[in-house]
């Protein structure tokens, strides 16, 4: 009898330990709110940023261009980031997008005050079309940390080349 009372309450211990840690586990949520004004949309977010704090962003997106040669979205932003060790960062930034038919590029821009300017750009499109089915694409990435706590660091970048084919 103390055999099966000692596995039945085993048994309930190992059950509802999973239960407990699972109660403790809460998704992160960002609160979004966004207004048309105008031709383009003003944002503001809250949320908890990978590296800790309350971050609060706002910001102004909208459509720049719309043409037969693509279209191209640009955004600007604020951002505020309390709770940090180092005390509370400040940014700005901004964001061009281009997308055509046959391809994309974007430039994305991010000044911290006292850490920096980080700059990405990436680009990719159809290099060469044999038929609807089948084509190659390029792609390609550059990015680069300006200022900040390192100083200037060595640009970061990568290029390459897909071959696609449809079967239908």
């Amino acid at each position: 009898m103390k055999t099966v009372s000692v596995l039945v309450l085993s048994l309930a211990l190992a059950c509802a330990q999973p239960l407990a840690e699972e109660q403790n586990i809460r998704e992160r949520r960002d609160i979004i709110h966004e207004r048309k004004v105008g031709d383009g949309t003003v944002f503001g977010k809250l949320g908890v940023p990978e590296t800790g704090g309350a971050q609060g962003m706002v910001g102004y997106k909208g459509n720049l261009m719309d043409n037969n040669y693509g279209r191209v979205d640009g955004q600007a932003h604020l951002t505020r980031t309390l709770g940090l060790p180092g005390g509370p960062q400040t940014g700005a930034g901004g964001r061009l997008d281009w997308t055509g038919s046959r391809g994309g590029a974007s430039v994305d821009v991010m000044h911290t005050r006292g850490l920096g300017t980080q700059l990405d750009a990436q680009a990719r499109g159809t290099i060469h079309q044999f038929d609807r089915n089948t084509k190659i694409e390029g792609y390609g990435g550059y990015s680069q940390q300006f200022g900040g706590p390192g100083g200037r660091q060595r640009p970061n970048y990568g290029f390459g080349a897909t071959f696609r084919r449809r079967f239908r």
